[in-house]
This record gives structure tokens, C-alpha cells and sequence, in this order.
């Protein structure tokens, strides 16, 4: 199991050397640097449909503590890069695997280092779900209002041809 972290369009790709750079907000770098499962940045270029990874936690444990964004080397181009180099330094593709009881039981009792800030993995975990399903709540709002006003619309067009 791994995290991603996907950013797409030109917003996200600004250039840095022979890098792009990744601003990421401090709360973020917070917890992907004590993040229990590899953390992978993939930023999108959706005008060349060129996708670039780094590894996050490695980008923050190598860079200087007030370094602002984390360097994505413009050559780790992801649709370039065999599985092997993708994973190569935190996974074993040949490992068993732990069982998904395992796993929340761990993201349940691990919780952050910071004495002021004593959260869960699994309340991460849980505040990511909600953010989608409050996402995607959201984008079938908009999806529905467009439905019921061209519904609407086609209603008016109905009535209008009736009467003319």
C-alpha cells in the first residue's frame, strides 16, 4: 500500500533547475513525513500527458527543514518508469502482504509524535474520507442542478412549441 498525492495542469509545475517543485502546505509535509506508508508525489502535465513522481517522505528526510516544496526531478517521468524503480527503497514487491485487519488496527493505535497534536493515523485516514465524500457530495450538487435546469429548459422549449 502506498499514498498518492496527484496534482494536475500548469499550476502545479513550476520549474526549479532540472526539477519541478512542489509547494505543499506545512500541514501536509507534517504528516506525510510520519506517515506510515510510502508517500508519492505525481504531478500531471496534461498538455504533453507527462506524469512526474518523487517520493515525498525521502524529498523531505534529504532536504533542509526550511526548504519550501519538495523537488520532482524532471526525468522520473512516471508512463518511463518500471514498477521496480517506482517502488525501489520502500517496497518489497515480492513480500506478503499484512491483512487489512492488521493494518487498521496499526493506523488506530499510531498516533503523531507531537505532544500538542496527538491524532491517529486512522483519524488522517478518516478525515481524507470525509473530504471526498464531502467532494464529491458537493461536485453531485452541481451535477444535479445542471440536470434540473436543462430538464427545466427542455421542459420550457416543450411548452413553448405547444403554444406557438
Amino acid at each position: 500500500m502506498i499514498v498518492v498525492q496527484i496534482k494536475s495542469g500548469k499550476s502545479f509545475l513550476k520549474e526549479k533547475n532540472a526539477s519541478w517543485v512542489f509547494y505543499q502546505e506545512q500541514k501536509h509535509r507534517f504528516y506525510w513525513e510520519r506517515f506510515p506508508l510510502p508517500v508519492i508525489i505525481i504531478l500531471h502535465d496534461p498538455e504533453t500527458n507527462q506524469s512526474y513522481w518523487q517520493d515525498i517522505r525521502q524529498a523531505l528526510r534529504v532536504s533542509p527543514e526550511n526548504e519550501k516544496g519538495i523537488l520532482v526531478p524532471k526525468e522520473s517521468v512516471l508512463q518511463n518508469t518500471d514498477v521496480n524503480t517506482l517502488f525501489e527503497g520502500f517496497a518489497v514487491l515480492d513480500q506478503s502482504f499484512m491483512p487489512i485487519e492488521e493494518i487498521l488496527n496499526y493506523l488506530i493505535i499510531t498516533k503523531s509524535g507531537n505532544r500538542s497534536f496527538l491524532v491517529s493515523y486512522f483519524s488522517f485516514f478518516c478525515s481524507g474520507l470525509t473530504n471526498i465524500c464531502k467532494y464529491l457530495y458537493f461536485g453531485m450538487d452541481i451535477a444535479m442542478t445542471a440536470a434540473e435546469e436543462s430538464q427545466f429548459f427542455s421542459s420550457l422549449r416543450h411548452f413553448s412549441l405547444l403554444n406557438s
